[in-house]
């Protein structure tokens, strides 16, 4: 597979700035988390999620986090939505049939998955459901 400059320039940024985040900003949160824990021994409501959103360097480790997340996902959608077949074989019409005879063990059909939700979820089948 070949990147053009400008998506291998993406790519590189959003990986050097996820190694940036894991080398500086995670170890520094980790030290400060480390610290309160360290000061105050009794349970905080939340529980460690409370703590950590109370950190002083949770909010830019928190930003950079998700920011990084969505470069990567979005350079790899932005591949994937590119990147021509590699062959005829995978251009065309799938070919897949699937047996009908089949036999699947319990809890692994459609079916039974609806039934295992029961009133919690909304599920609209599309199409035939084996039961």
């Amino acid at each position: 597979m070949t990147r053009t400059i400008p998506d291998q320039a993406r790519l590189d940024f959003a990986l050097a700035l996820r190694r940036q985040w894991a080398g500086s900003v995670y170890p520094r949160l980790r030290a400060e988390y480390d610290t309160v824990l360290a000061k105050n021994r009794t349970r905080r409501r939340g529980g460690a999620a409370g703590v950590i959103h109370a950190l002083p360097g949770y909010e830019s480790f928190a930003w950079l986090e998700r920011g990084s997340q969505k470069l990567l996902w979005r350079a790899v959608s932005e591949a994937v939505d590119h990147e021509p077949p590699d062959d005829a074989m995978t251009a065309g019409e799938s070919t897949l049939a699937l047996d009908p005879d089949l036999a699947l063990p319990d809890g692994t059909r459609l079916g039974d998955c609806l039934t295992a939700l029961g009133d919690r979820e909304r599920v609209e089948p599309f199409g035939p459901v084996a039961q």
